[in-house]
């Protein structure tokens, strides 16, 4: 197959892609687990779309790398409002599994299983798996 044309096909699907849009507390994750490796993590975002007041959020972690292929992390997360205070938002856990070696393939593949409980009960559980996949890191989460 001719080089170019699969070049132009790849750009041309680029093109068509809609936009893809995140929270202020949402990021890529790498596919990669270290074992032993104790980690403290935070992460802090901040929105405004027009019209509308800034959102900001924040989460802070410890996690640990449990055996070769699984790391997991328990989360306090945070938001505000701008106008408002401070408030906590709901405790996360996440766990990291690695499915093959980094570099053994040309992409690394891995998944993310999270389990969020909110601090107002009435918002229910959240259970989302995020995902590397062949087109690149990619964090996609299991419900709208």
């Amino acid at each position: 197959m001719n080089r170019s044309y699969v070049v132009v096909v790849l750009l041309a699907s680029l093109m068509q892609a809609p936009p893809l849009r995140a929270a202020p507390s949402d990021y890529v994750f790498l596919p990669s687990v270290s074992y032993g490796e104790r980690e403290l993590d935070f992460k802090a975002g901040s929105a405004r779309n027009p019209d509308e007041p800034r959102q900001s959020a924040g989460s802070l972690g410890f996690g640990y790398g449990v055996t070769q292929r699984w790391f997991t992390e328990i989360y306090g997360k945070y938001d505000r409002l701008q106008g408002e205070g401070l408030r906590f938002d709901a405790f996360e856990w996440e766990n990291k599994f690695q499915v093959t070696e980094a570099g053994e393939y040309p992409v690394d593949l891995g998944f993310i299983v999270e389990l969020e409980r909110p601090q107002d009960r009435s918002e229910g559980y959240e259970i989302a798996l995020r995902s590397s996949v062949p087109d690149g890191i990619r964090a996609t989460p299991a419900q709208p």
